[in-house]
């Protein structure tokens, strides 16, 4: 047999407290410190126990709640802010200009205060109470996909009085009809 081939066997024990001086943790205080509670038999010190003082763990504030890994705060902006923005169209991306917002926070107009200029709010999340307030002014808030539509029907609408009416009718814009899809593993339909 050649020495190098052989595998190393180790049996390292546990050295076995206070059976005497042999066990290499034997004879008087074996290994557990003078007098106190960690030097008595069935010691056991807690993880969080610092000696008496306030742990850390009493000190920190307690989280309490679930927070949803997906979910999106809401940044409000209200009706006396939208003076800051001097376009007659408001849209997300013009709000996020203005106001400096770069994260994918949702972003919605809220009714405090007034306004008095004339604005068209497009794509926008808006308060039902914002919603009167600008109509009142004299503004519109439309949908993202509701100024599409009415650029369509307009468009639809010129092209209609252009053309003969034994033509036919002009079909208005819709969106494109979804389709139910099927996981192949559940067979679950979204």
């Amino acid at each position: 047999m050649l020495s190098d081939k052989l595998v190393k066997i180790t049996d390292k024990r546990k050295k076995r407290r206070g059976r005497g001086g042999g066990s290499g943790k034997g004879f008087h205080t074996t290994g557990t410190g003078v007098k106190g509670q960690g030097s008595r038999a069935g010691y056991n010190k807690r993880w969080w126990f610092e000696g008496g003082q306030n742990p850390l763990v009493h000190s920190l504030p307690q989280a309490r709640g679930f927070k949803r890994a997906s979910q999106k705060t809401v940044i409000g902006i209200n009706l006396f802010q939208l003076s800051k923005i001097n376009e007659a169209i408001i849209s997300e991306k013009n709000l996020r200009k203005a106001f400096g917002i770069v994260d994918g926070s949702r972003v919605k107009i809220l009714a405090k205060g007034n306004i008095a200029k004339k604005i068209e709010v497009v794509g926008v999340e808006v308060s039902a109470s914002a919603v009167r307030k600008i109509e009142k002014a004299g503004g519109k808030v439309l949908k993202g996909d509701e100024k599409i539509e009415n650029r369509d029907m307009k468009a639809a609408e010129g092209e209609k009085s252009a053309k003969s009416v034994t033509e036919g009718k002009v079909k208005k814009a819709t969106k494109a009809p979804t389709v139910a899809l099927k996981n192949k593993e559940t067979g679950d339909k979204r």
